[in-house]
């Protein structure tokens, strides 16, 4: 089966839950924007953030945290296996999101976030991207090449034709 891409743009974040095998998040452009994905593998839930500064760790922090709890049962202490990619180590933008994610979402009481892989900030000016299958919890590139069905329209363009179906929750879109 092809799988079913959905890219998350600059200031979304995207929590999925299901037992979908074909459900992919994705995200390119990260350049000083830093992706950060991560997967609760018990309950099969995924989420992808595409940071563009710091005060949109806090705004997930502050939603996406409370949803993912609620989505793993607000008794139980749930841990994601997590990445990050992205940065560009001469835009301080760049620093504080890394900084504000390790210091503030890596702090939370019920939720643990434990970073499996992570990209050192690119010296140079170079995209990256990031994707994680919401069924198997890998992290890999993103390549819109494989994309049988690329989304290469503005953020306004996408909000008003992409539906969120077999999405569990849009946590957040920027306006």
């Amino acid at each position: 089966m092809i799988p079913t891409y959905h890219r998350i743009f600059m200031g979304e974040a995207v929590i999925h839950a299901s037992n979908n095998p074909n459900i992919t998040l994705v995200t390119n452009g990260l350049i000083s924007c830093i992706g950060f994905a991560g997967w609760e593998p018990q309950k099969k839930i995924g989420f992808l953030v595409h940071f563009g500064g710091p005060k949109q760790v806090k705004d997930f922090y502050s939603n996406g945290v409370e949803m993912l709890s609620k989505k793993c049962g607000v008794s139980d202490l749930s841990t994601f296996i997590c990445a990050i990619r992205g940065g560009y180590e001469k835009t301080p933008a760049s620093q504080k999101i890394l900084t504000a994610i390790k210091s503030d979402l890596l702090s939370h009481e019920r939720i643990q976030f434990k970073i499996i892989d992570q990209t050192q900030m690119s010296k140079s000016f170079a995209q990256k991207s990031l994707s994680i299958d919401c069924y198997k919890g890998q992290f890999t590139d993103y390549n819109i090449e494989n994309d049988p069905s690329p989304r290469l329209k503005t953020p306004k363009e996408e909000a008003r034709d992409l539906t969120f179906s077999s999405i569990e929750e849009l946590v957040y879109r920027r306006s």
